[in-house]
């Protein structure tokens, strides 16, 4: 089969496997702006960083952060109650006064209150258009003392270009195992005649890899080798 990038590069967007569950982290409840204000609806937009779960033997849960931001938009007024989705939300989060705005907007104070705010996610197909997944089902995600962080990475997402052995910690096989700097290096050595300096640019001796490229390429090719 043909190697094909998935188009969702060219969107600037992540494409999430539909049959993994992943780790939001709620960054934000913000109010979006509507022209329409005879009601008592508002539109809030929730934010989640999005972190891939890695179970260890021992039952550690390791969350890899892919430096990805989802959000989905919710009608929050008095008659909210009959939408089978915001009574997910609110049960998730333990909101008892839902219908009001103002009891979402207090979530944000517990989204900066260690351990914040955190749900798990299960995403849908992505839109043909624009290609934004939607949350296909989501569910309560119980943070524990098993729970940690991969801080090696969890810092670094803000510089794209990445050294291979913090790369690596961004790729998963799908044994769910890391690949070694030997495997990425290889990897990334194969599509360099196509994407250049894209993906892979030298820093004195030392290789940076675009790991945002890299991970969709990686996650690209997985795919078709399950087909």
């Amino acid at each position: 089969m043909q190697f094909t990038f998935p188009e969702s590069m060219k969107a600037g967007r992540f494409l999430f496997e539909t049959k993994t569950d992943y780790a939001g982290r709620l960054v934000e409840v913000s109010r979006r702006n509507v022209e329409n204000d005879e009601s008592d609806a508002v539109l809030l937009r929730l934010e989640f960083e999005i972190y891939g779960i890695f179970v260890k033997h021992d039952e550690q849960i390791i969350l890899n952060p892919t430096g990805a931001i989802a959000s989905r938009d919710l009608i929050v007024s008095s008659t909210c109650n009959h939408s089978p989705r915001v009574q997910d939300y609110a049960r998730i989060f333990e909101l008892k006064d839902y219908k009001r705005a103002k009891t979402w907007h207090l979530l944000n104070q517990r989204a900066n209150t260690k351990p914040g705010v955190w749900l798990t996610i299960r995403f849908g197909q992505p839109d043909g258009k624009d290609f934004r997944q939607p949350f296909d089902s989501i569910s309560k995600f119980s943070w524990g003392d098993n729970c940690f962080l991969n801080k090696d990475i969890t810092h670094q997402l803000r510089d794209l270009f990445l050294p291979v052995s913090k790369v690596r910690g961004l790729l998963q096989t799908r044994q769910g195992k890391h690949p070694s700097d030997e495997n990425v290096t290889n990897f990334v050595d194969k599509h360099r005649a196509r994407y250049g300096d894209n993906l892979v640019r030298m820093k004195g001796n030392q290789r940076r890899i675009n790991w945002y490229l890299c991970w969709h390429l990686w996650e690209a090719e997985s795919r078709i080798a399950e087909s």
